[in-house]
């Protein structure tokens, strides 16, 4: 996972040298080196790089040498090669790409294009819509989970939505637009997206993108000269149709969602949530995080799990204004339990041999999910499990705090009444209550006044102890996000102890 602006350091091991032949190619992204798979310089071997090219037979016999430097994903090699059952094993561990390899220049641009740079992902939200002037029929607005328009839109496509900001795109990047969207009747929608020229008002290129190519992500090719996006909803028919936030990702055409080595997984109401697995020294545990409300799309505690050198894998929930708390369809939920058994199983471990955890929102996750495993352990800092209670804390407890959480209410209940509140906190509960912890530990840090969800821990307190699992726990003075360091603090050094006890891994 390389960070925005980095220099990546490329090794190409094999017997013929690209370098004399991309000397016509500029790059600021990455910094090209040559390795004579023939006679090898040992030297070069101790340095470090962000990506490994292994372009011929003679090259493979580096790989077991070069194994544990080499990242996860950052490898590539050329499909062509014909390789032992030892050397696909070596490269299915590292998650390697096969790729057509016949033309250098072709592969460096590929290098510079996406596997450079770090995650780049947000959203159009709602709060930016304009409605056409010309639309009269009836207006609804569902807090920030979208805007629903009902009636008669005409019998030819007409413009009906805009959001009022431009966004930038650069010539070297190009865009996955996933605009959230449902329609019923007989009304069908267009996205119009306007390139629009630098620092001036001329229209380089408009792109209208049908609503069959919009069931998954569209590819929005980056123009040749620095472009602002506008975006636009056309609609025709009658009926009824909402629109919530659109959301645009920066694409690794292929090669990953968001980050190279990463994933999206969408139900069939368009939700989505994202994950990330990294094989890392391939020894057990496997360490499972949840990441916490964010409004930038995309991965959280990268660097953190990497640090624990363990196998790890990461889920982020990209929905509403910074996640839904991992909930949603059947679908959606049997999806996640679905990741982490392949993470599993491509690992060869079993359930004994997983950590759950996960700091907030996260910790939501680690605990309900976490209700349908056998882990080892599950770890996490300031517990959210009561989301009803979260929700109707908004207006007394926390005024102005958390306003997402109202919407989260209203996407997971259709509802804002507080009862629907208290049938939010029992789908958490129902699950909980009917899971033996007995062979789980759970680590739990919490606020001691914390206003998002105040009886969190004294509710989970209740039921473990019922069944003598075994907890540890410290309590830190303040309000939800008053301590982050402590918490944070805390949350790590359970991780190091259990690694440490559970694993072997040592004092990592």
């Amino acid at each position: 996972m390389n960070k925005r602006n980095k220099l990546v350091k490329v090794l190409q091991i094999g017997d013929e040298d690209w370098r004399s032949l991309l000397l016509d190619e500029k790059s600021e992204k990455i910094q090209f080196f040559f390795c004579d798979a023939q006679a090898v310089d040992l030297s070069i071997l101790d340095e470090k790089f962000g990506i490994y090219l292994f372009t011929s037979m003679s090259s493979l016999k580096l790989l077991k040498t070069l194994f544990h430097r080499i990242a996860p994903y950052y490898v590539l090699y050329d499909a062509a090669l014909a390789l032992s059952k030892e050397e696909q094993r070596l490269l299915l561990s590292r998650e390697a790409y096969a790729i057509d390899m016949s033309d250098p220049i072709k592969v460096y641009q590929l290098l510079n294009r996406d596997f450079t740079g770090g995650q780049l992902g947000a959203k159009m939200s709602v709060d930016r819509l304009d409605i056409a002037d010309s639309y009269t029929g009836l207006i609804h607005y569902d807090g920030h989970l979208g805007i629903e328009l009902s009636g008669d839109f005409g019998s030819r496509f007409s413009q009906i939505l805009t959001w009022r900001y431009d966004i930038p795109l650069g010539p070297d990047s190009d865009y996955e637009l996933w605009p959230a969207f449902a329609v019923d009747g007989g009304v069908q929608i267009k996205l119009r997206v306007s390139m629009i020229a630098k620092g001036g008002s001329h229209i380089q290129r408009q792109v209208v993108i049908g609503q069959a190519q919009l069931q998954k992500p569209f590819l929005l090719q980056s123009h040749r000269e620095d472009s602002f996006l506008a975006f636009s909803i056309e609609a025709q028919g009658r009926g009824h149709l909402k629109i919530g936030p659109l959301h645009y990702r920066k694409s690794r055409h292929g090669y990953g969602q968001l980050v190279v080595g990463g994933q999206r997984h969408a139900d069939t109401k368009r939700e989505e949530l994202l994950f990330y697995f990294n094989p890392g020294d391939l020894k057990p545990p496997l360490n499972v995080y949840f990441s916490g409300y964010r409004s930038a799309e995309g991965f959280e505690g990268y660097g953190m799990m990497k640090a624990l050198k363990a196998p790890f894998l990461l889920v982020a929930d990209p929905r509403i204004e910074g996640g839904s708390f991992y909930l949603g369809s059947r679908e959606l939920e049997r999806n996640v339990l679905k990741q982490i058994d392949t993470a599993l199983s491509k690992l060869g471990f079993n359930q004994q041999q997983l950590i759950l955890s996960g700091l907030s929102m996260g910790s939501f996750g680690a605990l309900y999910y976490g209700s349908s495993l056998h882990a080892d352990a599950i770890i996490v800092g300031k517990p959210l499990v009561n989301i009803g209670s979260i929700a109707a804390n908004e207006k007394m407890i926390r005024p102005g705090g958390f306003p997402t959480s109202l919407d989260i209410l209203r996407s997971l209940t259709k509802e804002t009444r507080l009862d629907a509140g208290q049938e939010l906190n029992d789908r958490f509960w129902r699950r909980f209550l009917e899971t033996d912890f007995q062979h789980t530990k759970i680590a739990i840090a919490y606020m001691l006044n914390d206003d998002y969800d105040s009886t969190a821990y004294d509710d989970l307190l209740s039921v473990l102890q019922k069944q003598h699992t075994q907890l540890i726990s410290k309590g830190i003075p303040g309000r939800h996000n008053d301590n982050s360091p402590a918490i944070n603090d805390w949350f790590l050094r359970q991780y190091h102890n259990i690694l440490r006890h559970d694993f072997q891994r040592g004092a990592e």
